[in-house]
């Protein structure tokens, strides 16, 4: 009897530790894991004002500032901070003091768009349609200002140079001041040459230094010191076809060797 109770407790231990691991599994799977404040920057330069949006995004929160800087002088930058809470692309805004930088602005539900290459921060202003010479409700797109390399690094393609040390790849762009970056490994003692037609080149190197001076149509870097994973970073500043949107061009990349 005695060893009947004793097994009876065993298996009823047993019982409970599988199902303490089963739920706790269960719960890692479905509970979200968030990561840290996203900051993120956004622009809208206008004919008179440059207006900044910086945002700090910690889960749902929100908090930010609005700048605007009036005729695009550093003197004359009035600083409006704001709070809020984010659900998917929607991001509901409340001024400090109920004070709106602008009093176009008809809106504090804002909208965070991503497409996957960059990022748009869109909000709505009544404002002047210059074809129809009347004021509207129309939705203003703030674009990002200059990425860090964190975000270029981010929305980066992958690509492998290969035993031959070359590469060609066709780039596309969907806007005319859309970014394309592509990152890819070199090794020791190498230096990276680029041909990009039409194309302003920017090159980060392993330990995420710009090189000095950026490229126009082509490019050459300096030779690595130590193998890792480079960037590099195209922008338009002339079309195949004159048309600045939708554009396809090709780039080369090749190794140079070891002397």
């Amino acid at each position: 009897m005695r060893n009947s109770r004793a097994r009876s407790s065993i298996i009823s231990l047993m019982k409970f530790k599988y199902l303490s691991f089963f739920f706790t599994f269960i719960l890692s799977a479905v509970l979200p894991v968030f990561g840290g404040i996203e900051e993120l920057c956004f622009k809208n330069e206008g004919l008179k004002d440059e207006e900044t949006v910086t945002l700090n995004i910690d889960e749902t929160r929100v908090t930010g500032t609005y700048k605007i800087m009036r005729d695009y002088s550093s003197d004359t930058v009035e600083t409006f901070d704001f709070t809020g809470t984010r659900t998917g692309k929607t991001l509901k805004i409340k001024f400090k003091g109920n004070k709106l930088p602008l009093p176009s602005m008809k809106s504090l539900n804002w909208t965070l768009d991503d497409d996957g290459t960059k990022q748009t921060l869109r909000i709505k202003f009544n404002a002047k349609n210059y074809d129809t010479n009347k004021f509207e409700d129309s939705l203003v797109d703030f674009e990002a200002c200059a990425p860090s390399y964190a975000e270029l690094a981010r929305f980066a393609k992958r690509i492998s140079l290969g035993a031959t040390g070359h590469s060609r790849q066709t780039v596309r762009f969907a806007t005319k001041d859309a970014r394309k970056a592509l990152a890819f490994d070199v090794p020791k003692g190498k230096a990276v040459g680029i041909t990009a037609p039409m194309l302003k080149i920017e090159f980060y190197y392993p330990n995420e230094s710009k090189h000095g001076e950026d490229g126009m149509d082509s490019f050459t870097s300096d030779k690595l010191s130590k193998a890792g994973e480079c960037l590099v970073v195209f922008h338009q500043y002339s079309t195949p076809d004159g048309d600045s949107e939708g554009n396809e061009h090709i780039v080369e990349f090749s190794l140079a060797s070891e002397e």
